[in-house]
């Protein structure tokens, strides 16, 4: 019997119109970004999906779902971001890396979390060079809502990592490191 290459990992897959949830089959070893960046091919394949209208919930209302199916492939393009699957290493011995905390706006929230970049690159250069999927470490979400200021919204979700797809997003700027107790978006003060 030959030895399996991947390792099923549960994934939410977020796009503009729906919430996959399934499993993503990635290499051994490897992370998310890496497997997205580096496979060519435009479709992701998942397994054991579930497909559910877009929102932030977790877990969706039995109400939201819109379709289930034992395989699902979906256009890499379209991925604004992943939750689950396995986190890429961005450190790696002799490069010197910068963490920041950014503020990746989506047309419908806000993911505010750590990347890493290398030291001494300006964030406009390594986006215009990055690779599409990366990954945004201790991240909160924040949900966009009508005429709600950036400063009352609340973290609806938080995540130990994302893979963003930051050919998706809206806009980037630094965000603030938050106080323990108040975790309100307060990207202007």
């Amino acid at each position: 019997m030959y030895a399996r290459s991947t390792e099923p990992f549960e994934v939410r897959v977020h796009t503009a119109e729906f919430r996959i949830y399934g499993s993503m089959h990635l290499p051994k070893g490897g992370g998310t970004a890496t497997f997205l960046n580096k496979d060519k091919r435009p479709l992701v394949p998942l397994t054991g999906v579930l497909v559910y209208a877009p929102g932030y919930d977790h877990p969706p209302r039995a109400e939201e779902m819109r379709a289930a199916a034992d395989f699902l492939a979906v256009q890499k393009r379209e991925i604004l971001w992943v939750v689950g699957g396995r986190p890429d290493r961005v450190e790696l011995p002799g490069v010197p890396v910068k963490k920041q905390r950014m503020a990746l706006l989506f047309g419908c929230c806000v993911l505010v979390g750590v990347l890493v970049t290398p030291a001494g690159v300006r964030l406009s250069d390594f986006l215009a060079s990055a690779k599409s999927f990366q990954t945004l470490f201790d991240v909160r979400l924040y949900a966009l809502a009508g005429d709600t200021p950036a400063r009352e919204l609340e973290v609806r979700q938080a995540f130990e990592f994302v893979t963003v797809n930051v050919q998706r997003i809206l806009g980037i700027m630094e965000a603030p490191r938050f106080d323990d107790e108040d975790t309100r978006l307060t990207l202007f003060r």
